[in-house]
Order: structure tokens, then C-alpha cells, then sequence
């Protein structure tokens, strides 16, 4: 299993133009990811899907998948990136609006250019309104729009399994808990082989896999804040310490301790 970071994104929205950016291994966060392709060509992978996208054009990475995006011609790509968190309001008709994205872990959204004139507006707003609540209500009033012109595609996604982003995003809410296969497989009504299969097929890894990745990277978090490694373990669902520092220094090459230590000397 590779490795992959949990990054704790900076709030705001970043512009990037460049020619060629490359893919990477992939990585996840506990936002969701707004890419606003305004022009060029943009590959994205998340989990297991890879597909290719001309812009303008919107690309939505659901919180905790395993996602990377790079431009693979020598065109100019140019994007805006906004990390947002889920949001819940009172009025039960928007709520749902904002969250259509939510359907899977990978959202793309073709546009027009009356459409991508809209969002431009909407984004040099994000970049002149600097507090927090301005840019909440900003960025739901860009999910109202995109709702709007969401229409899922075959051609994008001939076959999703729906309820696995669900399963991955409880996970890693919930890494704490050694839930049981058996228990998530009940939640969702199916068999503890089925559930087996379509975890590997839809995200490329295991469900033990991903528990671990998701455990040992809120542990790293864990103990930069100065938490002691007796503490991250328990809290990360470990009993057993010698089994966390075990399957902590094979994931980063160092104990908890050392990797501790590393850190106050840099």
C-alpha cells in the first residue's frame, strides 16, 4: 500500500497557471475540492477512476477520497482550486441543492461560457471578500449554480457504486471504532463479500487498508500537536501500542518517537 497524506488544506481559493503539471500518487483531506478548470486540459484520478477533462469545466473531489489531478499537454491550465467542508442549513430545499456532489467521490461538470462568465464573478468575489462567513455563503451560492447545471454522465462514469464513498467517508470519521465488516456491511444491506469486492474495485485498496491509512495519518497529526504515543494509540483504535509503533514505522520509516523527534530538530 502506498502511503498517502492527509493534507489539512489552507482556507481561501488559490489561482494556478502553468503548462505542465504532473500526476502524483494521490491524496486525500477532510474537505471536499473544488477544481474550476477555466481553460485547458485536466486528468483527474480518484480513487480508481481516471478520466480526462476539457475545460471550462468544474471537477469536485469528495472529502477523504484519494484523488490527484495534473495537465498532461502543453496547453496553458489554468484553474482555481476552493476546499469547502459539508454544509447543513435550515432550509431543506438547499441543503439538498448544495449537496448533489455528494453522489460520489468524483463530480464533473461541463460549462458553457455563460456559465464559466458566472463562475469568474463568483471566484474574483471569493478573492475580495477575506472573511469567513462572506466566503461560506459564497461558495454554497456556487453549489446552487453548479446544482443547477449538474447532469450526471455516462460518459464520464458507466458504473459507480454509490454507497462506497459513504462507507469510506464513515471510516474515516469514525477510525476510532473497529467497526466489523460484517457491521458495515449490514448498515448497507449487502453480503460481507460484496461489500469486499466493491471497496477494492471502486478505491484500488482494502477496507483494512484504508483504516490504517486514515488511523496512521490522524496519528501523525496527533502527535505534532504534542500528544504522547500511549495516548495516539488509544485514540487511534489501538489496544495494543507495540502494534500502533509497529504499523506506524512501517508506514513512515520511523517509530512515533523518532518521527517526534525528527521534527524538534528540524
Amino acid at each position: 500500500m502506498k502511503q498517502t497524506d492527509i493534507f489539512q488544506p489552507a482556507e481561501g481559493v488559490h489561482r494556478t497557471i502553468s503548462y505542465i503539471t504532473p500526476m502524483n500518487d494521490g491524496h486525500l483531506h477532510n474537505k471536499n475540492e473544488l477544481f474550476f478548470l477555466v481553460d485547458g486540459i485536466m486528468t483527474a484520478r480518484c480513487n480508481t477512476e481516471t478520466v480526462e477533462v476539457q475545460g471550462p469545466a468544474v471537477v469536485i473531489f469528495g472529502s477523504y477520497s484519494i484523488h490527484s489531478g495534473g495537465s498532461l499537454d502543453h496547453e496553458i491550465y489554468d484553474r482555481y482550486k476552493l476546499f469547502f467542508e459539508d454544509f447543513e442549513t435550515e432550509d431543506i430545499f438547499f441543503s439538498q441543492a448544495i449537496s448533489f456532489f455528494k453522489q460520489d467521490h468524483l463530480t464533473v461538470i461541463p460549462l458553457n461560457s455563460d456559465q464559466k462568465a458566472v463562475l469568474l464573478g463568483y471566484f474574483e468575489r471569493l478573492h475580495y471578500h477575506t472573511q469567513p462567513k462572506a466566503r461560506k455563503y459564497l461558495t454554497q451560492w456556487i453549489l446552487y449554480e453548479l446544482s443547477c447545471w449538474y447532469t450526471p454522465s455516462q460518459e464520464y462514469f458507466p458504473s459507480k457504486n454509490t454507497y462506497i464513498h459513504k462507507v469510506m467517508q464513515q471510516l474515516a470519521q469514525q477510525f476510532h471504532l473497529n467497526i466489523t465488516l460484517e457491521e458495515l456491511a449490514e448498515q448497507y444491506f449487502i453480503s460481507r463479500a460484496k461489500l469486499v469486492a466493491d471497496f477494492k474495485r471502486y478505491t484500488g485498496m482494502t477496507v483494512g487498508e484504508y483504516r490504517l491509512l486514515i488511523r496512521i495519518n490522524n496519528a501523525k497529526t496527533m502527535l505534532e500537536q504534542g500528544q504522547n504515543v500511549k495516548s495516539v494509540a488509544r485514540a487511534c483504535g489501538y489496544g495494543d501500542e507495540s502494534y500502533f509503533i509497529k504499523k506506524f514505522t512501517q508506514a513512515f520509516g520511523v517509530t512515533p518517537k523518532e518521527y517526534v523527534n525528527q521534527r524538534k530538530t528540524k
